[in-house]
């Protein structure tokens, strides 16, 4: 199992890049339509997608994803330098002060609050007045991938929305609300941002930066993967950890 500390997955086609992250950064979301067609659960009797058992996935690609995130994971530490310290810090009480809005779309999506705050902060560092598809500004179209999405004034909207867009891949892993497989949460992140890392075989620094799984490499550009960059946020998995159960919703 992982050790969180406070402080000091016919193999589907290959999906695009992923996405350079951040509010400004465009390029592929890691090939959203094939990754949804290739997640898509198939319907169990009645229509209703069955459920898959925490801790695994039914796609050849969700599986192999998902091993790839197991193994890591289960060596994971949170492994962090003052510079991400600090933005952990600051991640930790924007949690604390608007826990009840994760808690709000977590019930509306069935996803872990944590998980949602997480990405939330890997693509707009909690900025409220953007999409959490990317990091876009509220109000207007979208600029960076995903584009087609329509025009939201709300962040709990937008965010609902960016989230049933990945219904598929939830569904796959069996991603619930109270969810605490570190593998399966490491596979949904990975899948939200794109499989350009996985493709790679390198671990993704929108998952694991700040961790002893990631060291150095990111894409700094659409299609532009640089091996010495080392990426200046917190990932996905320690954000997770600075998310406290005990802060009142």
């Amino acid at each position: 199992m992982p050790v969180f500390q406070s402080k000091p997955k016919p193999a589907a086609p290959a999906p695009a890049p992923a996405k350079p992250q951040g509010p400004a950064a465009g390029g592929p979301n890691g090939g959203l339509a094939a990754q949804r067609a290739a997640l898509q659960p198939k319907p169990a009797g009645g229509g209703r997608a069955q459920a898959t058992p925490p801790g695994g996935a039914k796609s050849p690609l969700g599986k192999k994803v998902y091993a790839r995130n197991q193994k890591r994971t289960a060596g994971m530490k949170v492994q962090m330098g003052a510079a991400h310290d600090a933005a952990a810090d600051v991640f930790e009480a924007h949690w604390t002060k608007h826990r009840a809005r994760y808690e709000q779309v977590a019930a509306k999506t069935d996803m872990p609050a944590k998980l949602i705050a997480a990405l939330h902060w890997r693509e707009s560092s909690g900025n409220f007045n953007t999409y959490l598809h990317q990091g876009d500004p509220l109000g207007k179209p979208a600029v960076h991938v995903p584009k087609n999405i329509p025009v939201f004034h709300k962040w709990e909207d937008a965010a609902v929305h960016a989230l049933q867009m990945k219904k598929g891949v939830q569904n796959d892993l069996g991603v619930e609300k109270e969810t605490k497989d570190p593998a399966s949460l490491a596979t949904y992140a990975e899948f939200y941002n794109g499989l350009g890392y996985h493709n790679r075989g390198v671990p993704s620094p929108y998952v694991y930066s700040g961790t002893n799984q990631y060291s150095a490499g990111k894409y700094v550009a659409d299609g532009k993967y640089d091996p010495k960059v080392k990426d200046k946020q917190v990932g996905v998995m320690a954000l997770m950890s600075r998310a406290k159960d005990d802060t009142p919703a």
